[in-house]
Parts: C-alpha cells; sequence; structure tokens
C-alpha cells in the first residue's frame, strides 16, 4: 500500500499539468440591441461671425465685470419682465407652477480694443424646470456709457455649448441631446 500511494501522487501530478486546452469555447451573440454611436474622426466645424449693432449705446471699453454684477444685472433684467429668480421664489408663499424662473449660471467675459462686456449664461424656464435635455440661455453684456446692458438674448441657439471665450471669440460645441452627441464644434467672433 505504501508503494501504490507514491505513484497514485505522481500520476495525479503529470495528469493535472498545466496544459492548454485543446478547445477553447466562445459565445458569440446571434444580436444586440446596443446602439453603437457612429464615430466620426472629424467633426464639421462652423466658423462664424455676429455683428452686434445698437446705435442707441456707445460702448466703453477695458472695464471688467465680476460674477455679483452680473448676477444682479440679469436678475433686475428679467425682474423688469416679471420673471423672478428661485431664490425670490423661495421667498414668496403662493407660486404659480406656470411661471418662467431665472437663475444665473456663467459669465465670459469678452473685450477687444472696441468692445467690452460678457457673454452670460443662465437658465429660464419653468418654476419646475429639469431634465438633463434642457439647456441654459446666452446674452451678451455690453459695457456702455450708461453702465452694463444686457443686449442680444438668444443670439445663439441654446444647443451651443460654450468651452471657453478668448478675446471676442466665444468656441464651444453645438449638441444634440437626442442620442447623437456633439454634432459640430464652432467658433463665433464677435464684432460691433
Amino acid at each position: 500500500m505504501k508503494l501504490y500511494f507514491p505513484i497514485i501522487l505522481i500520476y495525479l501530478s503529470l495528469s493535472c499539468g498545466n496544459r492548454e486546452p485543446t478547445s477553447l469555447s466562445t459565445v458569440t451573440p446571434i444580436h444586440t440591441n446596443d446602439i453603437q454611436p457612429q464615430l466620426n474622426s472629424q467633426l464639421p466645424f462652423l466658423d462664424t461671425i455676429i455683428i452686434i449693432s445698437d446705435q442707441n449705446s456707445t460702448l466703453t471699453v477695458n472695464k471688467h465685470i465680476n460674477d455679483k454684477e452680473a448676477e444682479k444685472l440679469l436678475y433686475d433684467y428679467f425682474l423688469k419682465k416679471g420673471i423672478l429668480s428661485q431664490k425670490e421664489l423661495q421667498i414668496r408663499s403662493t407660486i404659480n407652477m406656470d411661471m418662467e424662473t431665472i437663475n444665473y449660471d456663467t459669465i465670459y467675459e469678452i473685450h477687444s480694443s472696441n468692445l467690452s462686456g460678457a457673454v452670460l449664461s443662465y437658465w429660464l424656464g419653468p418654476v419646475d424646470l429639469n431634465g438633463h435635455c434642457f439647456q441654459p440661455s446666452k446674452a451678451i453684456i455690453l459695457n456702455t456709457k450708461k453702465g452694463y446692458r444686457i443686449k442680444n438674448e438668444g443670439f445663439i441657439p441654446t444647443n451651443f455649448a460654450i468651452d471657453s471665450v478668448k478675446g471676442t471669440n466665444i468656441y464651444g460645441y453645438d449638441y444634440e441631446c437626442g442620442g447623437r452627441g456633439v454634432l459640430r464644434e464652432f467658433r463665433v467672433t464677435l464684432r460691433w
């Protein structure tokens, strides 16, 4: 019996060696329901100029606007139109769900030798505004002799997302929320 035990042990160790399997079985799906986005190595590019014309305002330059000034300007501007901020609605006891509200988002300063101001991004919509497809609106703030003024509401569509602003050039992309994603990149140059 003592003789058989080492032989069985040697036989088991040789039969359980690290050999590769003779065949590999792979599972191949018959069909898939995954939606594969269409990969395009080069997106079309939009390069355009928007001319800001306001004969009633004389522009001044070399002045910077900060977040607090822009936010106050935005809320005062829309308050004159009867649109309240979310903060103001929280103070009031009655809320009409059909009302529009305004919420400050981001400011992008613009500067050139003859233009000073900012591009303002803000949320304008119903009280119960939500959803990932709802995008912020944009307007231009110009520095005039009478102070900062909001001009050109909706000068670019809401589906145009802004990445950055350099000088008077606005860089970003056109985005379709419905599944196609980024459609094209853009550069918009503001001129007076």
